[in-house]
């Protein structure tokens, strides 16, 4: 008797398990893909994406469709271009102005170690219209986190440039900043990561100060708004993504205002889906691991 009630709960449990997964897969298709314009070219071959955080234990029924918060993410390396290359090139700008290069930017997984002197990018894209807003910490050997500082927006960045919205692509790096790329770089030898955190609102946070640096967030109010936005996500990992270059799309797409990705186009590399209330604000930690 025990092992055969073992063997039920095992069995409600895989059902269980392959019931999120189908969920999930049709809230990222109806949900995020779903939303973008659609495209004018022959449609694109649906995508397959491999979880990459475990299946939730469900205390709840799970929410129902348009209840959660889908988030598009890629993590772009740039590289010196070489001739062989085929992917879309990106003019990168030095930080002292004195000159720019081409590199190609290619794709990672979100939990890409990556090594001192790496140069990365990402591209943000939302499942719904809101506004973007990124706060960096570094994180330390001992679990501890520097002060918080709003690295996005800022003075260059576009009037309404973090606006969100289906199929608009918000670059960080801006292209237009000086320079266009973040280079992997510890502040000491304890360093282990930076935490980014992306806080996606409904409307403009007039409490943000915008400047020329990085504006440095009362520590107190973030952590207010940890309890109350925090969430942890489900993530899941483009198969066959990782390496592949940029296209002339999503160059296009991250250029500006008036381009935007299309239900043909490729979609980002990492899908976060976190449940939350309609309309309320969410907060998603991307960290950012570097080599011991």
């Amino acid at each position: 008797m025990r092992i055969a009630l073992f063997s039920a709960l095992t069995l409600l449990a895989s059902f269980g398990a392959m019931a999120q997964e189908e969920l999930t897969r049709q809230l990222w298709n109806s949900e995020f893909i779903g939303k973008r314009p659609e495209g004018t070219g022959a449609p694109a071959k649906p995508p397959t994406y491999r979880r990459a955080t475990p299946v939730p234990q469900q205390t709840a029924a799970p929410p129902p469709a348009g209840e959660a918060t889908i988030l598009g993410l890629t993590l772009w390396r740039v590289r010196p271009a070489k001739p062989s290359d085929s992917g879309t090139r990106l003019l990168v700008l030095e930080p002292t102005g004195n000159g720019a290069g081409e590199e190609v930017p290619e794709r990672l997984n979100a939990d890409t170690v990556l090594a001192e002197g790496d140069r990365v990018r990402l591209s943000v894209e939302a499942a719904t219209s809101g506004y973007l807003y990124i706060i960096d910490r570094e994180k330390y050997a001992d679990g501890s986190l520097s002060d918080p500082y709003v690295i996005y927006p800022n003075r260059l960045t576009r009037i309404d440039g973090n606006r969100v919205s289906p199929g608009r692509l918000i670059e960080i790096p801006d292209r237009e900043d000086h320079p266009n790329v973040f280079t992997i770089r510890s502040s000491r030898p304890q360093q282990a990561a930076e935490v980014l955190s992306l806080l996606i609102t409904t409307q403009p946070m007039a409490e943000v100060k915008i400047g020329n640096q990085p504006f440095r967030l009362d520590t107190a109010v973030y952590q207010e708004w940890e309890k109350q936005w925090a969430a942890k996500a489900e993530r899941f990992e483009l198969e066959g993504g990782a390496g592949k270059a940029w296209t002339p799309q999503e160059k296009q797409a991250g250029a500006g205002q008036d381009a935007a990705l299309t239900q043909s186009d490729r979609t980002p590399q990492s899908l976060y889906r976190v449940s939350a209330r309609p309309g309320s604000p969410v907060i998603l930690e991307i960290p950012l691991q570097f080599k011991k």
